[in-house]
């Protein structure tokens, strides 16, 4: 008897993870929803990083910018709790390009990056001319890259700081292409940023 509960224990357990196996793979894949370009920017350390060093590897993209008093915090506080719970992705990486590049020279990032417990192992924060990095941001993620706040009093710049930018993350394929754009003030699209990542780990 003892032998035969186990065996039905064994079968069910086999149904269950055929059946999980079975839904993951009927899962439809990401859209491509436009190319990134190929870049070459200079990363917290002053070193070259080129976008041949994500050949092959899955990616976050986002943008921020280091005197940012709230918006960015909380983008930097949750792209490393996702990076934290995604230890086990040894091909995923983040990538923050900054909207302020005239003032967030490679030390002044590399300092951010030290205050906020960033891993620059897997996560580059990036900067360049602006000339560079502004038409690179439209092109490769559909967004404007940074606009100068004018109509917030001293209270509002305060809290939200003086340049608007995206707070959406980028999901990008080994291939330069983008797979995802995610808005983290949305409870909903950070749940299907959360099933994304590791769909796109598996099929890549």
């Amino acid at each position: 008897m003892v032998v035969r509960r186990t065996l039905i224990a064994v079968v069910a357990l086999g149904l269950l993870l055929f059946i999980a196996r079975n839904k993951l793979a009927d899962r439809p894949e990401l859209p491509v929803i436009n190319t990134v370009p190929a870049f070459e920017f200079t990363d917290q350390a002053g070193a070259d990083y080129a976008s041949t060093k994500l050949e092959g590897k899955v990616w976050l993209a986002s943008l921020l910018y280091t005197t940012c008093p709230g918006p960015c915090p909380r983008l930097v506080g949750q792209l490393g709790r996702f990076m934290n719970s995604w230890k086990k992705y040894d091909q995923l990486r983040f990538v923050s390009f900054t909207v302020d590049p005239s003032r967030d020279s490679p030390g002044v990032l590399s300092d951010y990056a030290a205050a906020h417990d960033i891993n620059t192992a897997r996560w580059a924060l990036l900067t360049a001319d602006e000339s560079g990095l502004y038409p690179f941001i439209r092109q490769a993620f559909l967004v404007e890259a940074a606009t100068e706040i004018t109509d917030l009093d001293d209270d509002e710049i305060d809290l939200l700081g003086p340049i608007a930018h995206s707070l959406h993350v980028f999901l990008v394929d080994g291939d330069l292409r983008l797979r995802g754009i995610y808005d983290t003030t949305d409870e909903t699209a950070m749940r299907r940023l959360k099933a994304d990542v590791p769909l796109l780990l598996r099929n890549h």
